[in-house]
């Protein structure tokens, strides 16, 4: 069996953070995130809503599974929900190191990496990847907490 390098892998988990975060440790935590994620050639989307964190990682498998083994282990987080797993043709978010849900916009500004999803439709934004699973799980979320 060959193995092939490369492989293009996403995760989507669902998580409760132990304390609701401010804004400041968000942006925080998103600072640091981007940063290493651009290093690792990760990319993805968080969505935060009220101590509910959902969020997509995809990239290389050998570069997804040690972070996703990382965050697991964050004692920020509890309850973490592997929700969706699989391989990917191509990146649903190539452009965003780490894509935020509810930032101002003038905050945003200030944060290497950002790319603002605040007008995004959820349900068009990807055109012909608008059916991918991992998608599907996000659009819920969304729709569930009227985002």
């Amino acid at each position: 069996m060959t193995h092939t390098y490369n492989q293009m892998h996403y995760i989507v988990y669902l998580s409760s953070s132990v304390h609701k975060l401010t804004e400041e440790q968000l942006q925080e935590i998103l600072v640091k995130s981007r940063e290493n994620n651009q290093k690792k050639g990760i990319t993805g989307l968080l969505i935060y809503m009220d101590g509910s964190i959902i969020q997509i990682l995809e990239g290389e498998k050998e570069k997804v599974m040690p972070l996703y083994k990382t965050i697991g282990q964050d004692p920020r987080h509890r309850g973490i929900i592997r929700l969706k797993e699989g391989d990917l043709e191509e990146r649903l978010f190539p452009d965003w190191s780490m894509g935020y849900h509810s930032i101002s916009p003038d905050e945003a500004r200030e944060l290497t990496g950002f790319k603002s999803t605040g007008d995004v439709d959820f349900y068009n934004f990807l055109g012909e990847k608008e059916q991918h699973p991992a998608l599907t799980v996000f659009r819920a979320f969304v729709k569930n907490n009227r985002i």
